[in-house]
């Protein structure tokens, strides 16, 4: 009986081992293609002396015919337009370890830029955004959340809005399918039950999948790689910090 559950420990953990690798695989693969499309990106950018000074580095991209990647509040330019999808390489977890692991594995953050609405249910405009956390006590459930955070939290080092071409009705099919989502519990085992729960990339492919945009090609769970990896998504904001000075590049 011992040989047997020896054996079986052997073989669960090397299938284990295995599938793991494979993941950690991916995710590197995955990586490597969206630090290209950010490079690209870059590449594009305008220094713009007038607006930048010892903290903030700004970069012009000009895109023909496209909203422009970030909205202003004040002075201050916020992350990603109606209907972009804001994304981080790197998120909080209380535990280092577990930080390290599930960053690399599977990304940071990602949520859905809305814009004004108002009616008797709920209330959200162009600075919020449509969010699954589970990383926050108290913030477990899917929510309109004021993406401000996106800009002055130092774990979002690295943040990417991510759009792509989709008409104006059909930006509102998304946000209605997410604004459905609200209230969900948060979805710690990323698996089972992804109907009635959601975890942040599970609720952002859920609403795009609703006009036909689908960010799993893979199949297994939609991680934040996944989505940065998407070829009918492409860049419109990025920012980094470095030495603590922030660089910041945006359409506009």
């Amino acid at each position: 009986m011992r040989k047997i559950l020896k054996y079986m420990f052997i073989i669960i953990s090397s299938i284990l081992i295995f599938v793991l690798g494979g993941f950690a695989i991916n995710a590197g693969t995955e990586q490597v293609i969206i630090n290209s499309k950010i490079s690209n990106f870059m590449k594009l950018g305008v220094y713009q002396e007038d607006i930048s000074n010892g903290i903030e580095k700004y970069y012009k991209i000009s895109m023909e015919n496209e909203n422009p990647g970030y909205i202003m509040s004040g002075s201050y330019m916020m992350p990603g337009y109606y209907g972009d999808i804001v994304t981080s390489d790197a998120t909080f977890v209380v535990n280092e370890l577990l930080s390290a692991i599930k960053n690399f594995n599977v990304g940071g953050h990602a949520a859905i830029v809305t814009r004004n609405y108002n009616d008797s249910k709920m209330s959200m405009s162009y600075y919020d955004s449509i969010e699954a956390t589970g990383m926050e006590e108290d913030e477990n459930v899917a929510q309109i959340t004021n993406r401000t955070y996106w800009n002055d939290r130092d774990y979002f080092n690295r943040v990417i809005c991510y759009r792509t071409k989709l008409s104006e009705e059909e930006l509102d099919e998304v946000m209605s399918v997410a604004s459905g989502h609200i209230g969900d519990p948060y979805n710690y085992n990323f698996t089972f039950d992804t109907t009635n729960k959601s975890y942040c990339s599970d609720l952002v492919s859920k609403a795009f999948d609703k006009v036909g945009l689908d960010l799993n090609k893979d199949g297994f769970w939609t991680t934040v790689w996944d989505i940065m990896v998407c070829p009918e998504l492409y860049i419109t904001y990025y920012h980094y910090t470095k030495d603590g000075v922030k660089y910041i590049y945006y359409v506009g």
